[in-house]
């Protein structure tokens, strides 16, 4: 690679700068000082470091906080461990650092200087060993292992020859649209079979994009700032030479994917020039802030004239049918109509599915097996001969994707290779392996119907959450001065990694049997399991999530949640979980919009409502499974909810409240003595002016009936499945 000289000796001198331990590096890089120096925005204090990791997260949109949140020096994980937590709490910390440093060391010693991929190898050392530390004193909430690449992926660019004087960086940035219907868009009944597959193979797609811009560029993989959730964004040279390559990477990469895809899939890809002085924060220059947002822009522009590319390259051709038109043959799970040519993925290979299926599906069912089974993801530039197993090679972009066991990857002998593990590299793996966060590669292979283990009540949940107002956070999160490469470089690996790693392990620690992560990574959740634990999964997330963020209250989660039957047309069920999200996203509690989660139609604010009602929804099930409450109640309660006339929150229909109150008064007589303080707040905070929730004020804009009556709707749903009927 053009690179790699300079790309390595940067990487070795930050090394031999920042780890304390006699390494006996002699490389230096000339680059160096001017390349940190607007990674960070500043000139950084020399000799100050082995300073705690102080949370960055916290400080997003805030000018102060009261606690201060600092990280456990120790190797990064996908546990609760890697949470930060206040100073107070941190303990002994220069012996948990030296100790790392030691463990550094000793791998950094087993690196072989002659591999191909040597810079490789050590930033993904980094990775591991060096996010849990800070940068140094001036930016403690900049982690070393973020400072370090986006040093070396300056430096590169620094070090490219006709590089713009006035503005040498080149932000370029991707976004794939069509996402969710490519996901969903399942007709058969065989869609559990496909989903989680269909699913990775779009994580396998942008991947294979991002590396074949950087292999068209000659970039190193730090110069990649983030790569998740369809995705990405890459620092490159502003050079002519690069611009040209970037524009015909582009048109081969709208080719590839319109001849596959067709007009489903389209990945948006420009980009923006960035000066130094923008790094530096000098007046008289566009911020970073301001360089993000005309990038997002541009790319947007893209969506809206996306295939205009092809049209140009292949103006006949795009007009002309793909499709085999009357002699035809669909897809017997997506639907998808065949191309020309085109012959099915040969049946053996997907026993139990009635039909024939084009080769992508049928590739991409064999692929969601395989993730349950799989160690180590193999990348590599050409086929490799010494495996057996079937690669993949996502539009033919030319890199090929192997998924197989660590025994059967260490037989590779190629150096045309890359190494992924998933989460943790396996134990005995002898190639140097990079780690990559995804999630919901654990999976126990139970059916929907058997994460519902009702026969007679079953109900599935589908939950799909994501992060509120992320475009704002990522634009607008920093002040001027605070806004570097190296955290909005550490900003988005941070999300990335509590959605696509952490959740695996909150997902097997409290519903493994009974949850599936379809897909989990960026800002975006993905989970179809019993709608009780789905419903418990999305509070669980919530939670971790304002741990995790430092309860910071810039950060909030939005979800929705469509409880159907177990055999209900999974792309229904996701349209239904789409709208549930929607409306959560546009739930107004008070002064405060978004931070709430949808169920059943009604949306609930997680700091103010959720909670409320989930507890009046216990006491109702509490009472009905010890049968101090007549069962009549539920349906009572729902029909004059039901004929309320609601308008904004008020009932209409002033009958309502005599009548409620009449028939409540009658359920009291016909249960125990025990539920009547109940019944009567019932009576007094559905047909009075007493705005509560059994006793308890609330701060919500819903009349209490509304809440009462879902609250009662929930527990009948929760009492139905627990007596199986």
């Amino acid at each position: 690679m053009k690179f790699s000289k300079i790309y390595q000796e940067t990487l070795l001198a930050c090394v031999n700068k920042y780890c304390p331990r006699d390494l006996s590096i002699s490389v230096s890089s000339a680059l160096l000082d001017e390349a940190e120096m607007l990674s960070l925005g500043v000139q950084p204090t020399k000799g100050q470091r082995g300073v705690a990791k102080v949370s960055l997260l916290q400080n997003i949109n805030r000018s102060q906080t009261t606690d201060e949140y600092v990280t456990r020096p120790q190797r990064l994980s996908i546990t609760r461990e890697s949470f930060a937590v206040k100073r107070t709490e941190l303990g002994e910390f220069e012996g948990a650092l030296q100790n790392l440093w030691d463990s550094f060391a000793d791998e950094f010693k087993q690196l072989d200087e002659t591999d191909d991929y040597y810079g490789e190898n050590i930033l993904n050392l980094l990775f591991r060993y060096t996010t849990n530390m800070a940068a140094n004193a001036d930016m403690p909430d900049v982690s070393l292992y973020d400072h370090i690449k986006t040093t070396a992926a300056i430096a590169v660019c620094l070090n490219a020859e006709s590089c713009s004087l006035s503005h040498p960086f080149l932000i370029v940035g991707g976004d794939m649209s069509g996402i969710q219907g490519y996901i969903y868009e399942i007709v058969s009944k065989y869609a559990g079979k496909n989903l989680k597959g269909r699913s990775f193979y779009l994580r396998l797609l942008s991947d294979a994009i991002v590396r074949y811009l950087t292999k068209q560029l000659q970039l190193p993989r730090a110069n990649v700032i983030y790569d998740s959730g369809g995705c990405f964004y890459l620092l490159a040279p502003n050079t002519p030479q690069h611009r040209q390559w970037l524009q015909e990477a582009i048109k081969q990469i709208e080719q590839k994917l319109f001849r596959c895809h067709g007009t489903k899939l389209f990945m948006a890809i420009d980009c923006v020039d960035v000066s130094k002085e923008t790094l530096l924060h000098e007046s008289g220059f566009p911020t970073l802030k301001e360089v993000w947002h005309e990038l997002f822009e541009k790319r947007d522009m893209k969506k809206q004239a996306r295939l205009a590319t092809v049209i140009e390259q292949n103006y006949d051709q795009f007009f002309e049918p793909i499709l085999c038109g009357g002699d035809a043959w669909r897809d017997a799970i997506s639907g998808e109509e065949a191309l020309k040519g085109e012959k099915p993925y040969p049946s053996k290979d997907i026993a139990g599915i009635e039909g024939q299926v084009r080769r992508i599906t049928g590739q991409q069912i064999e692929l969601g097996k395989l993730l349950r089974e799989t160690d180590v993801m193999v990348v590599s530039q050409s086929p490799l001969q010494d495996v057996k197993a079937e690669d993949f090679n996502p539009i033919e972009l030319g890199f090929h994707y192997y998924f197989l066991k660590a025994d059967e990857a260490n037989h590779i002998s190629t150096p045309d290779i890359a190494c992924v593990a998933f989460n943790s590299i396996p134990q005995g793996f002898k190639h140097p392996c990079s780690v990559q966060f995804y999630g919901g590669n654990r999976w126990n292979g139970n059916s929907f119907e058997e994460m519902c283990k009702n026969e007679g009540f079953a109900r599935l949940g589908v939950l799909r959450m994501d992060v509120d107002n992320l475009g704002a956070i990522f634009q607008g999160g920093f002040t001027d001065g605070q806004a570097t490469l190296a955290r909005y470089s550490e900003l988005s690996r941070s999300l990335d990694w509590f959605f696509s790693g952490y959740l695996n392990d909150l997902q097997q620690r409290k519903a493994v049997d009974d949850t599936f992560i379809v897909y989990s990574g960026g800002d975006d959740v993905f989970i179809i399991g019993d709608w009780r634990y789905t419903i418990e999964m999305a509070k669980q997330i919530r939670e971790e999530f304002r741990n995790y963020t430092c309860q910071n209250p810039a950060f909030s989660i939005s979800g929705g949640i469509a409880i159907v039957p177990a055999k209900f047309p999974i792309m229904k069920a996701a349209e239904e979980s789409a709208e549930e999200e929607d409306n959560a996203k546009h739930h107004q509690c008070k002064d405060k919009e978004k931070n709430a989660l949808s169920f059943m139609d009604v949306a609930l604010n997680w700091d103010k409502e959720f909670g409320l009602v989930e507890g009046l929804k216990s006491a109702i099930v509490n009472r009905l499974e010890n049968d101090s409450l007549n069962k009549s109640f539920l349906s009572k309660i729902h029909s004059h909810w039901s004929n309320a006339g609601w308008q904004n929150h008020q009932i209409t229909n002033f009958k309502t409240f005599w009548m409620m109150a009449y028939d409540v008064e009658r359920i009291k007589k016909r249960s125990q003595q025990e539920s009547e303080s109940f019944l009567n707040n019932c009576i007094n905070e559905c047909c009075g002016k007493n705005h509560s929730l059994n006793g308890i004020p609330i701060d919500s804009d819903y009349h209490p009936l509304e809440l009462w009556a879902f609250a009662a709707r929930w527990a009948e749903l929760e009492f139905r499945s627990k007596q199986g009927e």
